[in-house]
C-alpha cells in the first residue's frame, strides 16, 4: 500500500511539473508575439491633414521621440487658405501618443493651432467663419483640439501610411465666447 501511495505522489508531482513548464513556456511564446515595434531610427511622416485641428488642411512633420513607432510624438505644420473675406495662415503644433502594434495603432493627442487672419479689403472687412469660429479682420485666434483616431503605419517602410479620426476643438465665436465642436481629420501621406 505503501508503494502505491509513494507511486501516485510521484505521478502526481511529475504531471504537475509538466504542466506547469507547459504553461510557462506558452506565457513566453505570447511575450514573443506581443513585442512592440522597433525601428533603425526615430518614425517619422510628412503628410498632408484635411480637417481636425488644421481647419481645412496643412502640410505636417510628425515623429516619435524614440525608436518605436507607439509611444509619444509630436506633430507640427503649416496652412494657408482663403475663407471668405479674408487670408488664413494656420500652424497647427501638437503632442501625441499612439499604442499598439503590427502598423496599427489607436492614436490619442493635444493640439494647438495658432490661426491668423488678415483681411483681403482693408477699408471694408466682410465676414469670415468656418462654422462659428471667428476669422474676420486681422487677428489671431488659438485652437485647441483633443484628436482620437486609427493610425496604419509600418516599421521602417516608406510607402503607404494612414490616418483618420475625431477632433474635438475649441475656439472663439463671432460674439468672442468660446465655441465648442466635432471635426473629423483624414491624412494623405506623402513621405
Amino acid at each position: 500500500m505503501k508503494k502505491i501511495i509513494l507511486v501516485l505522489i510521484c505521478v502526481i508531482a511529475v504531471t504537475t511539473f509538466s504542466n506547469a513548464q507547459h504553461t510557462t513556456d506558452s506565457l513566453v511564446r505570447r511575450k514573443k508575439v506581443l513585442v512592440k515595434t522597433f525601428t533603425q531610427k526615430p518614425a517619422q511622416t510628412i503628410y498632408v491633414e484635411a480637417g481636425g485641428n488644421s481647419i481645412l488642411w496643412s502640410l505636417n512633420y510628425d515623429r516619435r521621440f524614440t525608436n518605436r513607432l507607439d509611444g509619444l510624438g509630436f506633430r507640427i505644420g503649416a496652412g494657408y487658405f482663403p475663407l471668405g473675406g479674408s487670408n488664413i495662415v494656420v500652424i497647427p503644433f501638437g503632442i501625441n501618443i499612439m499604442a499598439g502594434n503590427k502598423g496599427h495603432f489607436v492614436e490619442m493627442g493635444l493640439n494647438a493651432t495658432i490661426a491668423n487672419s488678415s483681411s483681403k479689403n482693408k477699408s471694408n472687412p466682410s465676414e469670415s467663419k468656418f462654422g462659428q469660429i471667428d476669422f474676420t479682420g486681422n487677428k489671431t485666434n488659438i485652437i485647441y483640439g483633443i484628436p482620437m483616431g486609427y493610425r496604419y503605419q509600418q516599421a521602417d517602410k516608406k510607402g503607404f501610411s494612414f490616418r483618420a479620426g475625431i477632433e474635438p476643438i475649441v475656439g472663439n465665436r463671432l460674439d468672442n465666447k468660446m465655441v465648442f465642436a466635432v471635426t473629423g481629420h483624414i491624412v494623405l501621406v506623402i513621405a
